[in-house]
C-alpha cells in the first residue's frame, strides 16, 4: 500500500470517531463493535473507510518487519473486508463490547489464516 492510502485511511478514522464524539452520548463507546456493527451493516462510508484503516494498518506493521496476522489475497477489497467482519461480529454477539478493529483483526485472521512454515 502506498503511503498516501495509510494517511487517508487514518483520516477517515479521525473523522469517524470526531463525529461520533459530535453525536455523543456519555454510555457510546465508539471503538466497540456496538457502535461500529450497525454503521458496517448498513455499508456506511465511514465503516469502510474504518475498515480500510485496519488494512492498511496491517500492512504498514508487515512492512516495518512484523509478522502478519493474516495473509489476504492481494486483490481483497475494503467491501469484501467489511463483509467478513461483518459476518464474523454477527456470529458473535457476545463480543459486541469489543474493540471492532480487534474483531475485524479476528476475522480476517480467521477467514485468511497464514500457512505455518514448517520448522
Amino acid at each position: 500500500m502506498r503511503m498516501s492510502s495509510v494517511a487517508i485511511s487514518l483520516c477517515f478514522i479521525v473523522l469517524a470517531i470526531g463525529s461520533a464524539g459530535a453525536q455523543s452520548s456519555k454510555s457510546r463507546d465508539v471503538r466497540s463493535a456496538n457502535y461500529w456493527q450497525p454503521l458496517c451493516q448498513s455499508n456506511h462510508a465511514l465503516c469502510t473507510g474504518f475498515i480500510g484503516g485496519v488494512l492498511d494498518f496491517h500492512d504498514t506493521m508487515i512492512l516495518r518487519g512484523n509478522e502478519p496476522a493474516w495473509c489476504q489475497p492481494d486483490r481483497v477489497t475494503y467491501g469484501q473486508a467489511q463483509k467478513i467482519v461483518v459476518a464474523y461480529v454477527e456470529k458473535n454477539p457476545a463480543m459486541l463490547h469489543w474493540p471492532y478493529a480487534t474483531l475485524a483483526a479476528v476475522a480476517l485472521s480467521e477467514a485468511f489464516p497464514c500457512k505455518q512454515k514448517p520448522k
